[in-house]
């Protein structure tokens, strides 16, 4: 059986796969990007997560969401994720939000993140929502990425 991680990043990349229109016409298909396809740039998913309470999390999602949708306009930015989770596991009082961002490499990364590209880039108003914040992102190498048609899965 995959692993969680793998199966977290074929997910991910795939999701950008889709937005970015790497599905040919086969139902069965997987993505097979070229060279000129910016999805092929994906080298690197920076992974943030943090925890807010219920009752701050759909302000704290629409300002997140309105900043995020400005790594877009870095250089190196091929594109984002932003999930978020209502039921986590162990309950309690709190929703969970996850970016992912999408990267051409680590150069890059770091021209939006500075040089410890492993520590968090906090939005002013972070202090405000996060319960618990978390000080370090996590950048995973992009070792595959592929998934079938929605409308061909069984």
């Amino acid at each position: 059986m995959p692993s969680r991680f793998a199966l977290w990043t074929v997910l991910c990349c795939a999701s950008a796969a889709i937005a970015m229109g790497q599905l040919g016409s086969s139902a069965a298909q997987t993505a097979q990007p070229t060279a000129a396809d910016p999805a092929q740039q994906i080298a690197v998913a920076r992974s943030w997560h943090g925890k807010t309470s219920r009752a701050n999390a759909d302000e704290y999602e629409k300002y997140l969401a309105g900043r995020i949708v400005n790594l877009l306009k870095i250089k190196g930015n091929v594109g984002y994720e932003f999930h978020r989770l209502d039921n986590p596991p162990g309950g309690g009082d709190v929703v969970e939000l996850e970016v992912v961002s999408f990267w051409a490499s680590l150069k890059a990364i770091e021209a939006f993140a500075g040089s410890d590209i492993t520590l968090a880039h906090d939005a002013p108003r972070d202090p405000e929502f996060l319960i618990d914040k978390e000080t370090y992102v996590r950048n995973y190498r992009v070792v595959a990425r592929g998934i079938v048609k929605p409308d061909s899965a069984q």
